[in-house]
């Protein structure tokens, strides 16, 4: 597949790992302001650098809920995690907010969460302005 991409988009493995990389800096800036929970939408596989392990080595006990419309990422994912009590895949549609918030369960979003939707939006078919509020959520 990834041959296949490349082909299409010769650039696309510049742009991947450019996203990953802003992932990464993104994850160590949040907790480095005292964010310790993550909701990382549109996931992937959670792969060497990600999310859960960058916050979790700069602050113990982080929690990072990841979260992939794709029911086999979700599978492989979770699989991966196994033994990471701290961090979790779900499957759920990034134009259903609500229903992530509601099955998010190691989260408390009584306490600040850090939301990471890195190369999400330009893959959702349809209009995404009703899923993006102007200054946040805060």
């Amino acid at each position: 597949m990834a041959i296949e991409a490349q082909k299409i988009f010769p650039l696309a493995g510049r742009v991947a790992r450019y996203n990953r990389d802003f992932l990464q800096r993104v994850a160590r800036w949040m907790t480095g302001h005292g964010i310790r929970q993550f909701l990382d939408i549109g996931s992937g596989y959670p792969v060497t650098g990600n999310v859960h392990e960058i916050a979790q080595r700069c602050a113990p006990g982080s929690r990072v809920v990841y979260v992939d419309l794709d029911p086999r990422t979700v599978e492989v994912s979770n699989a991966l995690l196994a033994g990471e009590p701290d961090a979790a895949c779900l499957l759920a549609d990034a134009r259903e907010p609500e229903a992530i918030f509601e099955r998010a369960g190691l989260l408390d979003f009584g306490q600040p969460v850090g939301l990471l939707m890195v190369s999400v939006l330009p893959f959702v078919p349809g209009d995404v302005r009703p899923l993006v509020r102007r200054g946040g959520w805060a």
